[in-house]
């Protein structure tokens, strides 16, 4: 029994220790001197915002006041929440500015092949499988998305189906989920215990690989919208028991969306909700973890003659006019930019910035990685993933 109890305090004090380093040694993506290079900024606003969270409406923790004042908290933009097979959110009129947030009600369908996300319906989803889900959001005028896609519990299972706006590249429960039945993943929970808030995307966020490589098959035949979601419930079930924990204040800063706009957001709350679906729908957005480092700022442009084209466009591509893309990452941040083509690496770079001319169509994405902590010596430890853009469609 005594034993039992030194080795047990040996491996507290020794988590303890090694929570103490890490977090004392964050790094973060290099922060360096401000670009002095002229930027390639389009009169475009970026607005920070959170997609897929569960409310009393259905299976979590929180009302909506309590969302809404931890949404205002963290300085989003946005929020949307996601409730199962419920519009009652919309119906009792809790969409439109709340403080500095302004806070919109999507549903998460349940259907034969796994769960949809469904925004701006305005209307309860009929029964219905799920091709047939997706066709009546279209009818509307409504998007969907493919939630948690390869989730171990609930994942998507037609991947026949046609006409979706996009899926879901990164869910935090899937990712937590996956990193959990590894061995080291136990120890990756005691800690996040231990220091929820500030190293929670150290614990669990890795690389979404499969849900990456498909997102690259579909967009190789068409446009397909890549969002990120924290799938937040406020609860923790270990077998028939439900514990209230993470709290929602910080799962809502595991993954963040953010929204290129043409224009400040306005205060009219029909206009500001336009603006948020239009942007998803063209695709104008992109996917980070800003408690790594804050990722507002980033561009990702296509210059071809006089065409511009953001994240989420198409661009032309002629002989005598072959396209420039260009990344730029935040003022005073360097990290590990990686440009794709249709899933495969065509250049990389430490930096912050990268520029390439294609002559190939495609689909052309970016990632960007920033390092987990700082080692004694000035050595940078374990790449992370930062910023994942959505495609350009050159062709």
């Amino acid at each position: 029994m005594i034993g039992d109890l030194v080795l047990w305090a040996a491996i507290a004090a020794c988590f303890l220790i090694f929570y103490r380093f890490i977090k004392a040694h964050i790094a973060g993506p290099v922060a360096e001197q401000a670009v002095t290079e002229e930027s390639l900024m389009l009169p475009f606003f970026d607005y920070k915002g959170v997609i897929h969270c569960h409310s009393v409406y259905s299976d979590g923790a929180a009302t909506f006041p309590e969302l809404i004042d931890d949404a205002n908290q963290l300085g989003l933009d946005f929020l949307i929440t996601c409730d199962h097979n419920t519009i009652k959110p919309v119906l009792d009129g809790w969409e439109g500015w709340h403080g500095q947030t302004l806070i919109l009600a999507g549903e998460e369908v349940s259907v034969d092949a796994g769960h949809l996300l469904v925004f701006n319906l305005g209307r309860k989803m009929p029964e219905c499988n799920s091709q047939a889900a997706i066709n009546y959001a279209n009818q509307y005028g409504a998007l969907s998305f493919l939630a948690h896609p390869y989730n171990l519990k609930g994942a998507w299972k037609n991947w026949g189906a046609t006409g979706y706006t996009g899926l879901e590249i990164v869910n935090f429960v899937s990712m937590s989920r996956r990193k959990a039945i590894q061995f080291m993943g136990i120890f990756s929970l005691i800690l996040f215990l231990l220091c929820p808030s500030r190293l929670e995307h150290i614990l669990f966020n890795n690389r979404p690989h499969r849900e990456l490589k498909k997102w690259d098959e579909l967009t190789r035949v068409r446009k397909v919208v890549g969002i990120g979601g924290v799938d937040a419930h406020g609860f923790l079930k270990i077998g028939k028991k439900k514990y209230r924990w993470p709290r929602y204040y910080e799962i809502l800063q595991a993954v963040n969306t953010h929204l290129l706009l043409p224009e400040k957001f306005s205060r009219d709350d029909k206009r500001a909700k336009a603006l948020v679906y239009e942007a998803l729908t063209r695709g104008h957005a992109y996917v980070s973890f800003d408690l790594l480092a804050p990722a507002d700022g980033f561009q990702f442009t296509a210059f071809s003659g006089n065409a511009v084209a953001l994240m989420g466009d198409h661009i032309d591509l002629d002989e005598d006019k072959p396209v420039k893309l260009a990344v730029s990452l935040p003022p005073g941040r360097k990290g590990i930019i990686t440009l794709l083509r249709n899933g495969k690496v065509i250049t990389k770079c430490h930096g912050s910035s990268l520029q390439s001319v294609v002559t190939l169509p495609g689909a052309y994405r970016v990632e960007v990685f920033g390092y987990q902590a700082k080692l004694p010596g000035g050595f940078y430890y374990r790449k992370q993933p930062w910023i994942f853009s959505n495609p350009i469609y050159v062709g």
